[in-house]
């Protein structure tokens, strides 16, 4: 899901955990994962299509 661009707070409701656990046990990141998300996040905040 975080791959998809889903915030957090989306994916803890759909798991049915809280906020904090899920930032407990999954904050890492991946510089290739988080490169990913930022483009399709200005990708649809500048209208650009797909």
């Amino acid at each position: 899901m975080i791959e998809k661009g889903q915030s957090a707070t989306v994916i803890s409701a759909i798991c049915g955990i809280s906020l904090d656990m899920l930032r407990r046990r999954y904050d890492h990141s991946d510089a290739r994962v988080v490169q990913v998300i930022g483009h399709a996040i200005m990708d649809d905040l500048l209208g650009v299509a797909a």
